[in-house]
């Protein structure tokens, strides 16, 4: 919508002339200028992310209380709105406990770095036309590179409390990236074999005419289920199973430390759902009659949202299989049939880039 570029770039324009202004006053070198705008857009990015994100985590709630047949969040401000604030300031100001044989170093260490590895991905997803960050050419391998040190951070954390439950939980997690990511990125393959290309926005601007789902069904499915695996959600999270190994490999884990964990799986939880609107949804595309009525980047939430809707859904519905149960869907059932909608799609290639 032209109204909604227009001010997207005049606010954009405004915050620029103040750097500029900012600038020439300190004399600061032109050299950092480009350095200073990137970290500036990726500020306004996580400002706005963070909004967003305080959102899902209270309407996730709201919908367990819903499929519970529960009272939910309620008393906290309007409708539960300041609960998760409340939360945040709960974890902030409660003791932070080290377990006496713990690796202290890594207790503290880890945390933080899950929490920024988790937020690295945001630069390069493209929100909107001209929304986003940076925008490199392999994108997407830099999405799925950060994504795939996730389970290294889990060991370390698993290892770092010196707890048997924590390590348990630890190596699951471990076993568990053995079983979702290669059908994984052999789903992401296909799409990358109809665009030729690495790059996010490429793949978003390819679907203008029609979404890749269309064209990828089977790719997307498996794509959908790989991504429930790899963010440890119900039923797949084996590496936290409470009703096993207490909390998993979070368990001697506190305090604002716990805190940043569970920040940081809604912020995968973002980063895939992201990931999957761009690969088979269309990206920023709204549906072909409609469309033009939502700014882009509106288009591109409200599909975020409602995967998300679909993912608590799947969370609440489906009991948790055992480990031999997960490995046995990844190797058995998604990696065959990757491997297999990969070839067709190499095979049916001209027919299919035609009607891109």
């Amino acid at each position: 919508m032209s109204w909604f570029d227009d001010m997207i770039s005049s606010s954009w324009e405004f915050i620029v002339s103040i750097i500029l202004t900012v600038f020439h006053v300190l004399n600061i070198p032109d050299w950092l200028l480009d350095p200073v705008l990137i970290l500036t857009k990726v500020i306004i990015l996580l400002l706005l992310f963070s909004l967003d994100l305080l959102m899902i985590v209270w309407y996730e709630r709201k919908l367990i209380g819903r499929f519970h047949n529960r009272r939910s969040v309620t008393e906290t401000g309007k409708f539960g709105l300041l609960q998760n604030i409340a939360d945040f300031v709960k974890l902030m100001i409660k003791e932070d406990i080290i377990p006496k044989k713990a690796d202290k170093f890594l207790h503290n260490l880890v945390p933080a770095l899950f929490m920024f590895l988790a937020m690295v991905p945001l630069v390069v997803i493209p929100f909107g036309p001209n929304l986003w960050a940076a925008n490199i050419e392999t994108s997407l391998i830099f999405v799925v590179a950060m994504l795939s040190m996730t389970p290294g951070l889990i060991l370390l954390g698993g290892w770092a409390g010196n707890n048997k439950f924590s390590a348990i939980g630890a190596f699951r997690s471990g076993l568990q990236m053995v079983a979702y990511e290669l059908p994984m990125a052999i789903a992401a393959m296909s799409v990358v074999l109809l665009t030729n290309s690495l790059n996010l926005v490429t793949i978003s601007t390819a679907q203008q005419r029609i979404w890749f789902i269309a064209l990828q069904p089977i790719g997307f499915l498996i794509f959908l289920v790989t991504s429930v695996m790899a963010l440890e959600r119900m039923p797949f999270d084996l590496p936290e199973a409470e009703a096993e190994i207490v909390a998993g490999w979070k368990t001697e884990f506190g305090s604002l430390k716990f805190g940043l964990f569970m920040g940081a799986e809604y912020v995968h939880v973002f980063v895939v759902l992201s990931l999957t609107t761009i690969l088979f949804l269309g990206g920023w595309y709204g549906p072909p009659v409609i469309g033009p009525l939502l700014p882009p980047v509106v288009w591109f939430l409200i599909k975020v949202h409602l995967l998300f809707i679909f993912y608590v859904w799947v969370r609440l519905s489906y009991p948790r299989p055992r480990l031999d149960q997960l490995l046995r869907i990844g190797w058995r059932w998604l990696f065959p049939l990757a491997l297999l909608n990969l070839i067709v799609t190499a095979l049916l290639h001209p027919y299919l880039v035609a009607l891109i």
